[in-house]
């Protein structure tokens, strides 16, 4: 459940999600992600882990040093293919 608790419905964002994901790496594009939902990206991070998708979580638990080490080497790679 993204928003409610409980909630046992359809995944069709998560879904969708994945396959504009997966598409985009397929075509040798990056993408950020963003959300104001500490909660999705936990869900989103764990689709992805299963799903064999590289990605770079930051939240604000991320010190700045931190931060700025993912974003230059996100910038420094220009495909998916030599970032992990």
């Amino acid at each position: 459940s993204l928003v409610f608790e409980g909630y046992d419905g359809d995944r069709a964002k998560i879904e969708q999600l994945l396959k504009v994901v997966k598409e985009t790496k397929e075509n040798g594009h990056k993408m950020l992600i963003f959300t104001t939902y500490k909660t999705a990206l936990d869900i989103v991070l764990k689709e992805f882990m299963n799903a064999g998708i590289s990605a770079y979580y930051i939240d604000g638990s991320v010190s700045s040093k931190r931060r700025m080490e993912l974003v230059e080497k996100c910038n420094y790679f220009k495909s998916w293919r030599n970032w992990s």
